[in-house]
């Protein structure tokens, strides 16, 4: 017997359309599936993209202005010239602010307590544009001394001894 495979028409029964159906049905979940997954995955990557894009613009503004601001521990010095304030960081030694006080921060706080006595004399850099001075000589307290003096920008000196 001599046989030949012969593409020809086949009409489907009930029952082959519901197995073709229910085929069907699983192939378009799984679609909804992966195309639900690319979307998310898209929204996942595009925020972090937007993320990226957030941190360079405020890299480049940093980069743009030179500065940013922060907060920074300070050491304040009052009426080390007589009326003013400066503002001394503790990390640099570098003067930041200087200002006349107030008439309230010049009162004096009664205390039974001995003042203290400064140590040394400090040579600090000035940032600050109002001060018209590249360098100050503010005298420290022991505190500030052991402080200030370890910083490279900073030089101290001995207070000079009174004439009598």
């Amino acid at each position: 017997m001599e046989t030949e495979k012969v593409i020809i028409k086949h009409s489907f029964s009930d029952e082959e359309r519901l197995v073709l159906g229910e085929e069907q049905s699983e192939l378009l979940g799984k679609q909804d599936e992966l195309e639900a997954t690319l979307k998310s995955a898209k929204a996942q990557i595009q925020a972090q993209i937007e993320a990226g894009e957030a941190n360079i613009r405020t890299v480049s503004g940093k980069l743009r202005s030179r500065y940013e601001m922060r907060n920074v521990d300070c050491i304040l010095m009052d009426h080390r010239i007589k009326g003013m304030r400066h503002v001394v960081r503790i990390d640099t030694g570098h003067v930041v602010k200087g200002r006349k006080l107030a008439p309230h921060e010049t009162q004096i706080s009664l205390t039974t307590e001995k003042p203290a006595e400064y140590v040394a004399i400090a040579l600090l850099p000035v940032d600050d544009r109002a001060v018209d001075s590249d360098f100050l000589e503010l005298h420290v307290f022991q505190e500030e001394f052991d402080i200030l003096r370890v910083l490279p920008d900073v030089q101290m000196r001995d207070i000079p001894l009174a004439i009598s």
